[in-house]
């Protein structure tokens, strides 16, 4: 019997070797072409109980994990690069470095490079980027871990530093249970809110911080809620709010056509506001958003605040 070494989410083979009882070593030829057949049956029969798919090992799953921003209301605020190297998940929520194991890398995975940069401003009102793909061995997890290298902002056309608490030593740590199929896929979407990230101490200063807020949202039990906002190229922005699910997220509306979309929305109930400098707020309730689907027709007209 030769067994092969077993690796995490493949299951182990073994090779069987058969010895039939009671064959005489001193066989005619005739005799050989009769057992023969019946002695290749068995040896399969006997094999049986050592083929993959009955060894008990689960099959992997895929995970996909992209990358999208709440539009920022910074006014100035042209771009926000971000370079992301490593992008990983652990099935515990408490792991911290790499002596706890468990990790699993997305990015870097078997397609992209090490590292990825990023212009988050480009990934706004419906817009995302995939950070990585990868098979992962089937189960839950409840961690993802961002490490940020570096990452700057440009403000009126001025190039400025940022600096990110723990963003490229151990990575920014995201709380979120996701689970993980046998041949399955699952996708989830890190909605970064630049809005609410970036800031400058003291306020009116140059000195840039970032303090990312995230939301992690899956894919499968998302939604979205779109439509206009009049007139156009008014700097209007739209924002859909949850109570019950404790879920907010903004869009940027397009100046030109007055067009947005708002994404990543977990499925329920939402009032929904567009709000545009020198206009009155105008509010929208009990916006259903199902999983999968888009709640379109969601428009607004406002009017002068006088």
């Amino acid at each position: 019997m030769m067994t092969l070494s077993h690796q995490p989410g493949r299951p182990t083979l073994h090779r069987c070797q058969f010895h039939p009882p009671g064959v005489h070593t001193m066989l005619t030829h005739n005799s050989l072409r009769i057992l023969l057949p019946l002695i290749l049956v068995a040896a399969l029969v006997g094999c049986g109980d050592d083929n993959p798919t009955d060894s008990g090992a689960e099959a992997p799953g895929t995970l996909r994990m992209s990358l999208m921003d709440a539009p920022t209301p910074i006014e100035g605020v042209e771009a926000l690069h971000l370079t992301v190297s490593a992008v990983r998940v652990n099935a515990a929520a408490d792991a911290d470095g790499d002596d706890d194991g468990g990790w699993y890398d997305i990015l870097p995975d078997t397609l992209t490079v090490e590292e990825r940069t990023f212009d988050l401003l480009l990934f706004a009102n419906g817009e995302s980027v995939i950070l990585g793909e990868e098979l992962l061995p089937a189960g839950h997890y409840e961690q993802i871990r961002l490490v940020i290298e570096e990452s700057n902002v440009t403000v009126d056309g001025t190039v400025y530093d940022l600096k990110i608490p723990s963003g490229s030593t151990s990575g920014l740590k995201l709380i979120h249970g996701f689970d993980i199929h046998p041949d399955g896929f699952t996708a989830l979407m890190l909605d970064f809110d630049v809005g609410r990230s970036l800031f400058a101490t003291p306020p009116g200063s140059t000195n840039f911080k970032l303090k990312p807020v995230i939301r992690v949202v899956s894919e499968e039990l998302a939604g979205r809620i779109t439509g206009t906002v009049l007139p156009v190229d008014i700097d209007a922005m739209v924002m859909a709010v949850s109570a019950a699910l404790e879920d907010t997220a903004t869009a940027m509306v397009e100046p030109a056509t007055g067009e947005y979309v708002i994404g990543a929305l977990l499925a329920g109930s939402y009032d929904v506001t567009a709000m545009a400098p020198g206009y009155l707020n105008q509010t929208i309730t009990d916006i259903g958003v199902i999983a999968g689907a888009d709640t379109t027709g969601v428009d607004f007209t406002l009017s002068i605040d006088e």
